[in-house]
């Protein structure tokens, strides 16, 4: 049911190779999986419980990941294009579909802040970004932040840009 590789992933930001899974960990991991994959998880400060629901994300997220196209270009950073006035986005070498593929409420920036960590140490420091690249076909998993304190979408220098960015 789980993905090859799920544990080689994670391992890059939590120490599932060290540290066995909690109970409630493996059985939410497990149920994401059945045939009736709702699930609450309702336990004390600091027991695991963003392994609760980030493992099966995690999972998923590579169960289609093994099935996404190969990369075709180099990646480059975002930029506008004088030229087209279109907005080029870093992942335009990538050949997968668009999507948003899972949303992660909190209730509180401090929350998310703390949990934006433990993501960036799993897919985006040390050895994360090339084990995705070599065992995804140059694809990397990505995730975007959005709160309260994130900057409008839009540019304040493009005039026909400009009132979506005051909105």
């Amino acid at each position: 049911l789980i993905p090859p590789g799920l544990t080689e992933l994670v391992q890059h930001g939590v120490p599932v190779d060290r540290f066995p899974l909690y109970a409630h960990q493996e059985e939410a991991l497990l149920a994401a999986f059945s045939e009736q994959p709702n699930l609450l998880v309702a336990t004390g400060t600091g027991s695991g419980k963003t392994e609760a629901f980030l493992l099966p994300i995690l999972a998923d997220l590579l169960r289609e990941a093994y099935n996404w196209q190969p990369v075709s270009g180099v990646e480059a950073i975002g930029k506008f294009s004088e030229a087209s006035q279109e907005w080029l986005h870093c992942r335009r070498h990538e050949n997968r579909p668009a999507a948003i593929r899972a949303i992660i409420l909190y209730p509180l920036n401090a929350l998310v802040n703390d949990q934006l960590q433990r993501l960036r140490r799993i897919l985006v420091r040390g050895e994360s970004p090339q084990w995705q690249r070599q065992k995804l076909r140059g694809n990397l998993l990505r995730f975007g932040m959005y709160t309260s304190q994130s900057k409008p979408t839009g540019s304040p220098n493009n005039p026909s840009k400009r009132q979506e960015w005051l909105r």
